[in-house]
């Protein structure tokens, strides 16, 4: 971990470091954002980021950092951890994070370039991929699929197909040791409704959504929308949350994962 610097000889913003199971502690004291006490003490609030922050992802093998997290109320950062319900309780941990990589809402090209950049980064750190086939991976109308949906290269026209009409996708889903590390992309407009449009109810039957968008809005129009976000998640992989629950008791509480009788 580094050590906290002030924040004056690092710009405005304040940084927050981070990494999977870190102690809450830690991530304050190694931070200059000005963390509630409820999070400090492990309480139920406070892992909710808004305003505008440097996000450092630090640990040995996997780091990042996010020069615009949280640059809009709906774009935040999200820490979770675990909770203490008193002060016998073990010290809290980080068990999950997400952030933003784009400060705004942006056009799809820009957000797939930042996706491709992620990607490139997290593989030359030794990340590998999952495989997930694409039903699993977008949220849209799958009896209007395009041909091709299982590269990276197909993320573009899959989001340019108003048939498909798809809501948010899973770009990847990378793990290296016990972090496993995913990025999704929304396009807001067709998850939460158009900003513009008062009739484009989100609720309607998506069949009728579709079929509008594909009467007024042409491809140079669905590549112009700045509608389109994305959200980098880490976590514990599936077998490392199998191997910490089948630990015998001693070797939790000696890690601090449950609280001693």
């Amino acid at each position: 971990m580094l050590p906290a610097c002030d924040a004056a000889t690092l710009g405005a913003k304040p940084i927050i470091r981070l990494w999977l199971d870190a102690p809450v502690a830690d991530v304050v004291a190694g931070s200059t954002y000005p963390f509630t006490d409820d999070f400090k003490s492990g309480g139920a609030a406070g892992g909710m980021i808004t305003t505008p922050h440097v996000l450092v992802i630090d640990e040995p093998g996997f780091a990042l950092r996010f020069e615009d997290a949280g640059g809009l109320p709906s774009l935040p950062t999200s820490i979770g951890h675990s909770y203490r319900h008193d002060a016998s309780d073990p010290p809290s941990r980080v068990q999950y994070f997400g952030v933003h990589p784009l400060p705004d809402y942006v056009q799809l090209r820009t957000a797939l370039a930042k996706a491709r950049e992620l990607r490139d980064a997290l593989l030359a750190q030794g990340f590998t991929p999952l495989a997930r086939r694409w039903q699993s991976r977008f949220t849209a109308e799958w009896e209007a699929a395009p041909a091709s949906l299982d590269r990276f290269e197909d993320m573009e026209e899959a989001f340019l197909s108003s048939a498909f009409f798809a809501k948010s996708a899973n770009v990847f889903d990378l793990v290296k040791g016990r972090i496993n590390v995913e990025l999704g992309i929304v396009n807001g407009r067709r998850k939460w409704g158009s900003r513009v449009d008062r009739s484009d109810n989100p609720t309607l039957l998506v069949a009728e959504r579709a079929r509008k968008e594909a009467q007024t809005m042409s491809r140079a129009d669905l590549l112009a929308e700045k509608s389109y976000s994305l959200e980098l998640s880490v976590g514990p992989t599936n077998e490392w949350r199998h191997v910490q629950r089948a630990l015998p008791r001693a070797e939790l509480e000696r890690q601090g994962a449950v609280a001693k009788p």
